[in-house]
């Protein structure tokens, strides 16, 4: 059975009657207190906006460093970060409602004020459209170049493997390392393992390598 002929998910089916009735709320709610209204909206947009940059961020993280945890949580990642075109659908009403959320896009409120007045090359509705069009492109782009990558990925297999970067510094590494080189550490049987760990993983030409290579042979 295709997936265009297999039956809607019954969260799915939720999932747009609750969008339909947010849209029928905004909508009361904008014909009663339009500012409010578009406060609101703004605040939600922003929110359901973090979901998609934030996962398509954590993807391009685990595509430079690799790693089993990004392995566990990459298909939750990857499917939210395809509801980035959605989001920016969204973001749609907002334009109806410029004026009300910013004194800039008010020609009343700029000629009554002399900042605005001086800031108006940059505090302008057609560069607000202009430097947001550029930005969704970019993220659009990132998230098109992420999912073109996770295609060509083999899961399990090596960096390498994958085409992918490789950090040679592990600088996370190095970070763990040199904290459990302070003078302070408590060097208990388990931290000195722990710690002969973290050296058999390091450079061996690195300074911190000659460092904490001192302090466990003290």
């Amino acid at each position: 059975m295709s997936l265009l002929a297999a039956p809607v998910r019954r969260g799915e089916r939720v999932a747009w009657i609750v969008g339909a009735a947010g849209a029928i709320a905004f909508a009361v709610a904008a014909y009663a207190d339009r500012t409010t209204a578009f406060q609101s909206y703004l605040f939600v947009w922003w929110f359901l906006l973090g979901i998609p940059l934030g996962s398509i961020a954590m993807l391009a993280v685990h595509n430079m460093t690799g790693g089993g945890w990004g392995e566990v949580i990459r298909a939750p990642l990857d499917a939210a970060a395809r509801l980035l075109p959605l989001s920016l659908l969204l973001v749609v009403p907002l334009l109806f409602g410029l004026a009300d959320l910013y004194a800039w896009a008010r020609p009343d409120a700029v000629a009554a004020d002399p900042l605005l007045r001086d800031k108006r090359w940059y505090l302008s509705v057609d560069f607000f459209l202009l430097r947001n069009a550029v930005y969704f492109v970019i993220w659009l782009a990132l998230g098109h170049l992420l999912r073109k990558w996770a295609f060509a990925r083999t899961p399990g297999a090596t960096l390498r493997d994958n085409g992918l970067k490789v950090l040679d510094d592990g600088v996370i590494l190095k970070s763990q390392a040199q904290l459990a080189a302070s003078l302070s550490a408590d060097w208990t049987a388990e931290a000195r393992a722990t710690c002969e760990k973290l050296l058999g993983r390091l450079d061996t030409a690195s300074p911190l390598y000659s460092s904490l290579a001192t302090h466990l042979s003290a």
